[in-house]
């Protein structure tokens, strides 16, 4: 049952990715438009969990430093994923997205808290490193260079983000918040930080349709009817209801068994989902990757 809720968390989050997607390919990929976003989809998240909370007020000052932390590398890895999904796919996006928020928390657990070592894990993670590598040399565009630097802030950036995330959840010692109102607390701190950098932004230049790279002739994708509010409420909900499912799911199954299932799931998924919404068809390259990649999350079961 519980395996069922985080496979229906994994849906969610694929569909809050193809959100994002469909935003940048009609409202733009300029920063502007992406830090326009990022906002309200962040000041949304900030409500919705500040209602699970209970309209409560709460303060930490040691989660509100992680939750700066936090929100911080989830802007940045939002923007640079506006751009990849720009220059190539949403399935290398999301690869290097999940495959950095499991891997540098796992080696951080490793070297730092003293976790056992697994040579099954070990076996996982080269299998891993091994897909990025070569899914880096997939086809991505005019500029695959620019492409692979930009997944591999992501890769840093979402692993930074979980290992915050770790740090906060396993912490004794410091009068912690709950995981809901952490969750507000980060959403705030990401809205402020879009919020000052939407404000120095503004006035340069309307955000403009998305370029398609592969297809250098292809004619913009005409303004959709839904407003920009309304599609970052819309992912806002995905994703909250999402990390609610994954914490239900923590509750009752192993972490060894949740993140694998969260990584190797929004891959596969992922993939489906670019090729059957978005006709993006993965070049061989990112398929064996994404290959290796659920293998070497399973390794991690």
């Amino acid at each position: 049952m519980y395996t069922l809720m985080v496979l229906a968390a994994v849906v969610l989050l694929v569909g809050e990715f193809c959100i994002s997607k469909y935003y940048q390919k009609n409202y733009g990929v300029t920063l502007c438009a992406g830090l326009t976003y990022t906002f309200l989809n962040a000041v949304l998240t900030a409500v919705l969990f500040w209602a699970i909370s209970g309209f409560g007020v709460f303060f930490s000052l040691f989660s509100l430093l992680l939750a700066a932390g936090m929100g911080l590398c989830n802007l940045c890895y939002a923007l640079l994923g506006f751009r990849i999904m720009a220059h190539g796919q949403m399935a290398l996006y999301t690869l290097f997205l999940m495959t950095g928020g499991m891997t540098l928390p796992y080696l951080y657990g490793l070297f730092f808290l003293n976790e056992p070592f697994s040579l099954l894990r070990t076996v996982g993670l080269l299998l891993i490193v091994v897909a990025v590598v070569l899914s880096s040399g997939a086809k991505t565009g005019a500029v695959p260079k620019v492409v692979l630097t930009l997944c591999l802030g992501v890769f840093v950036c979402n692993g930074m983000v979980s290992i915050f995330s770790k740090v906060h959840q396993i912490d004794t010692t410091h009068a912690a918040v709950t995981s809901a109102q952490f969750v507000c607390l980060t959403a705030l701190c990401r809205a402020c930080f879009s919020g000052v950098a939407l404000l120095f932004c503004r006035g340069k230049g309307a955000p403009s349709p998305a370029v398609s790279y592969s297809t250098a002739k292809a004619a913009p994708t005409r303004r959709p009817p839904a407003p920009r509010l309304l599609l970052a409420g819309f992912s806002a909900c995905l994703g909250g209801v999402s990390y609610l499912l994954q914490l239900t799911g923590a509750q009752h199954l192993p972490a060894t068994v949740l993140y694998p299932l969260i990584t190797g799931g929004s891959i596969a998924f992922t993939t489906l989902a670019a090729l059957w919404l978005f006709h993006e068809k993965p070049g061989k390259g990112l398929l064996v990757g994404v290959g290796l990649c659920i293998l070497g999350t399973c390794c991690f079961l």
